[in-house]
């Protein structure tokens, strides 16, 4: 495992879409299915719950079906009823008994912290960044768009 920790963060692609999500999602399968918990740099996503919440998921914790829909492991009993476990299934060749349910979800993008006002610390690829937005609040920006 750690092997394959250390691979994965090498071979992390400078630029990361779905597509590329969807292809190490294939790639870490196996690991995934089981549960296994990934390097902190692993890439982490952001999508969309409902109209009204957003959701953040670390990789191993979501995966792409074939028809391009992201699904998201949950845990709370709320998701049970919208769990596929026909989808499940087919992904990995088993139930993933104990991994929770899958919500089908729309993909909102990478997380990126410092959009969201944090800063990012100095490491041996560049200085410290302190961010400009740091206490801004953009919460309720995207209220509007929901609208009819």
């Amino acid at each position: 495992m750690e092997e394959t920790k250390k691979l994965f963060c090498e071979l992390m692609p400078r630029v990361l879409n779905e597509d590329i999500l969807s292809f190490l999602c294939i790639k870490h399968k196996n690991e995934i299915a089981i549960g296994a918990n990934f390097d902190k740099r692993s890439p982490r996503i952001r999508y969309v719950i409902d109209k009204n919440r957003f959701g953040y998921a670390d990789f191993g914790d979501f995966f792409f079906w074939e028809d391009g829909g992201l699904y998201v492991w949950q845990q709370s009993e709320e998701f049970e009823e919208d769990h596929n476990p026909d989808i499940v299934e087919d992904y990995f060749g088993h139930s993933c008994e104990g991994r929770g349910y899958t919500l089908r979800s729309i993909f909102a993008g990478i997380d990126v912290k410092w959009l969201m006002g944090e800063d990012e610390p100095e490491t041996k690829r560049h200085k410290a960044f302190v961010n400009p937005l740091k206490g801004v609040s953009c919460e309720d920006c995207w209220e509007n768009i929901w609208k009819d």
